[in-house]
Protein backbone atom coordinates (compact mmCIF):
# COMPACT_ATOMS: atom_id res chain seq x y z
CA UNK A 1 0.00 0.00 0.00
CA UNK A 2 1.64 3.41 -1.07
CA UNK A 3 2.41 5.91 1.50
CA UNK A 4 1.05 9.44 2.53
CA UNK A 5 2.27 12.03 0.57
CA UNK A 6 5.11 14.07 2.50
CA UNK A 7 6.11 17.37 2.29
CA UNK A 8 9.48 18.02 4.20
CA UNK A 9 10.42 21.56 4.44
CA UNK A 10 14.30 22.43 5.88
CA UNK A 11 17.02 24.64 6.20
CA UNK A 12 20.82 23.98 5.03
CA UNK A 13 23.43 26.53 6.39
CA UNK A 14 25.88 26.46 3.59
CA UNK A 15 29.74 25.41 5.73
CA UNK A 16 33.28 24.38 4.17
CA UNK A 17 31.28 20.66 3.47
CA UNK A 18 28.34 19.81 1.79
CA UNK A 19 26.11 21.52 4.30
CA UNK A 20 24.66 21.46 7.67
CA UNK A 21 21.06 20.71 8.31
CA UNK A 22 19.11 24.03 10.29
CA UNK A 23 15.38 24.32 10.57
CA UNK A 24 13.22 26.39 7.95
CA UNK A 25 11.90 29.65 10.00
CA UNK A 26 8.76 31.53 8.71
CA UNK A 27 7.96 35.24 9.65
CA UNK A 28 4.59 37.43 9.36
CA UNK A 29 4.95 38.48 5.73
CA UNK A 30 1.19 38.42 4.52
CA UNK A 31 -1.72 40.60 5.48
CA UNK A 32 -3.54 37.66 7.27
CA UNK A 33 -2.54 36.59 10.90
CA UNK A 34 -0.93 33.23 11.43
CA UNK A 35 -3.24 30.12 13.00
CA UNK A 36 -0.23 28.31 13.19
CA UNK A 37 3.97 28.70 13.49
CA UNK A 38 5.91 25.89 14.06
CA UNK A 39 9.81 26.15 15.20
CA UNK A 40 12.44 24.37 14.52
CA UNK A 41 15.44 25.20 16.28
CA UNK A 42 16.94 27.55 13.69
CA UNK A 43 13.84 28.86 12.22
CA UNK A 44 9.64 29.65 12.18
CA UNK A 45 7.01 28.50 9.73
CA UNK A 46 3.84 30.10 9.68
CA UNK A 47 0.72 29.52 8.59
CA UNK A 48 -2.18 31.88 7.93
CA UNK A 49 -5.76 31.80 8.85
CA UNK A 50 -6.26 31.12 5.00
CA UNK A 51 -3.88 28.30 4.54
CA UNK A 52 -1.03 30.28 2.93
CA UNK A 53 2.53 30.24 4.03
CA UNK A 54 2.63 33.74 5.51
CA UNK A 55 6.36 33.54 7.02
CA UNK A 56 9.73 32.05 6.44
CA UNK A 57 11.85 33.11 9.49
CA UNK A 58 15.72 32.28 9.94
CA UNK A 59 15.12 33.10 13.99
CA UNK A 60 19.02 34.60 14.13
CA UNK A 61 18.54 37.55 12.69
CA UNK A 62 13.95 37.61 11.97
CA UNK A 63 15.04 37.63 8.09
CA UNK A 64 11.83 36.17 6.27
CA UNK A 65 12.74 34.77 3.35
CA UNK A 66 9.18 33.99 2.07
CA UNK A 67 8.95 36.70 -1.15
CA UNK A 68 5.94 39.31 -0.16
CA UNK A 69 2.96 40.03 -2.21
CA UNK A 70 2.74 36.45 -3.86
CA UNK A 71 0.64 33.85 -3.00
CA UNK A 72 2.01 31.40 -1.30
CA UNK A 73 -0.35 28.56 -1.11
CA UNK A 74 0.13 25.78 1.92
CA UNK A 75 -1.30 23.28 -0.98
CA UNK A 76 -3.42 23.47 -3.59
CA UNK A 77 -6.06 20.80 -5.03
CA UNK A 78 -7.77 20.49 -8.91
CA UNK A 79 -11.53 19.78 -8.81
CA UNK A 80 -13.10 19.98 -12.22
CA UNK A 81 -9.79 20.76 -14.07
CA UNK A 82 -9.34 24.04 -11.85
CA UNK A 83 -6.92 24.59 -9.34
CA UNK A 84 -8.09 26.25 -5.91
CA UNK A 85 -5.84 27.00 -2.99
CA UNK A 86 -7.27 27.36 0.46
CA UNK A 87 -9.53 29.90 2.10
CA UNK A 88 -9.31 28.85 5.32
CA UNK A 89 -7.26 27.08 7.87
CA UNK A 90 -8.10 25.58 11.57
CA UNK A 91 -4.91 24.13 13.80
CA UNK A 92 -5.62 21.93 16.45
CA UNK A 93 -2.45 21.57 18.39
CA UNK A 94 -3.62 18.33 20.45
CA UNK A 95 -4.05 16.48 17.36
CA UNK A 96 -1.46 18.36 15.05
CA UNK A 97 -3.55 18.20 12.99
CA UNK A 98 -4.23 21.04 10.12
CA UNK A 99 -7.68 21.01 7.97
CA UNK A 100 -7.48 23.11 4.90
CA UNK A 101 -10.74 24.12 3.60
CA UNK A 102 -11.40 24.93 -0.74
CA UNK A 103 -15.08 26.45 -0.24
CA UNK A 104 -15.51 26.88 -3.90
CA UNK A 105 -14.47 23.39 -4.69
CA UNK A 106 -16.33 21.74 -1.78
CA UNK A 107 -13.00 19.98 -0.50
CA UNK A 108 -11.50 19.79 2.72
CA UNK A 109 -7.77 18.32 3.09
CA UNK A 110 -6.67 17.23 6.86
CA UNK A 111 -2.57 17.93 7.50
CA UNK A 112 -0.68 16.08 10.18
CA UNK A 113 2.43 17.98 10.86
CA UNK A 114 5.76 17.46 13.24
CA UNK A 115 8.09 19.72 13.80
CA UNK A 116 11.44 17.71 13.69
CA UNK A 117 14.68 19.58 14.91
CA UNK A 118 15.60 20.72 11.77
CA UNK A 119 12.51 20.44 9.53
CA UNK A 120 8.88 20.48 9.36
CA UNK A 121 6.96 17.46 7.84
CA UNK A 122 3.57 17.92 6.53
CA UNK A 123 1.40 14.73 5.70
CA UNK A 124 -1.61 14.70 3.90
CA UNK A 125 -3.86 12.36 6.28
CA UNK A 126 -7.16 13.19 4.26
CA UNK A 127 -9.09 14.79 1.58
CA UNK A 128 -13.05 14.53 1.15
CA UNK A 129 -14.98 14.37 -0.92
CA UNK A 130 -11.68 12.02 -2.29
CA UNK A 131 -13.63 11.56 -5.66
CA UNK A 132 -13.54 15.32 -6.55
CA UNK A 133 -10.42 15.80 -6.34
CA UNK A 134 -7.70 15.05 -9.43
CA UNK A 135 -4.47 16.25 -8.07
CA UNK A 136 -2.82 17.73 -4.71
CA UNK A 137 -0.13 19.96 -5.17
CA UNK A 138 2.39 21.45 -2.28
CA UNK A 139 3.59 25.21 -2.98
CA UNK A 140 4.67 26.75 -4.83
CA UNK A 141 6.75 28.55 -2.19
CA UNK A 142 8.44 32.02 -3.23
CA UNK A 143 11.71 33.47 -1.79
CA UNK A 144 13.57 35.99 -1.89
CA UNK A 145 16.65 33.42 -2.55
CA UNK A 146 17.34 33.84 -5.74
CA UNK A 147 21.06 32.54 -6.49
CA UNK A 148 20.99 29.06 -7.06
CA UNK A 149 18.16 27.66 -7.62
CA UNK A 150 17.26 23.46 -7.90
CA UNK A 151 15.36 22.03 -10.26
CA UNK A 152 15.08 18.72 -9.13
CA UNK A 153 15.28 19.07 -5.61
CA UNK A 154 13.69 22.15 -5.18
CA UNK A 155 16.63 23.68 -3.25
CA UNK A 156 17.33 27.44 -3.47
CA UNK A 157 20.54 29.18 -1.57
CA UNK A 158 22.50 32.34 -1.57
CA UNK A 159 25.77 32.41 0.48
CA UNK A 160 23.85 32.24 3.78
CA UNK A 161 21.41 30.20 3.73
CA UNK A 162 19.10 27.45 1.58
CA UNK A 163 15.89 26.32 1.66
CA UNK A 164 14.62 23.08 0.52
CA UNK A 165 11.64 21.15 0.00
CA UNK A 166 11.19 17.06 -0.36
CA UNK A 167 8.08 15.54 -1.57
CA UNK A 168 7.94 11.62 -0.04
CA UNK A 169 5.78 9.29 -1.31
CA UNK A 170 4.02 7.45 -3.60
CA UNK A 171 3.39 10.12 -6.96
CA UNK A 172 4.07 13.29 -4.92
CA UNK A 173 5.03 16.46 -7.34
CA UNK A 174 6.05 19.43 -5.32
CA UNK A 175 5.49 22.97 -6.89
Amino acid sequence: MPESPRLRLQTMAISAALGLLMPVAPAGVAAAEPCAAFRTQDATFAISDDGALCALTRDADGRNYLAPDQPAPLLSVRVAGQLHGPDRAVWEAPSRRLTLRFTRAGVRAVLLVEVKSTHVVFELAEVQPTNRVELVLWGPYPTTISNLIGEVVGVVRDTELAIGLQAEGYAVWQG
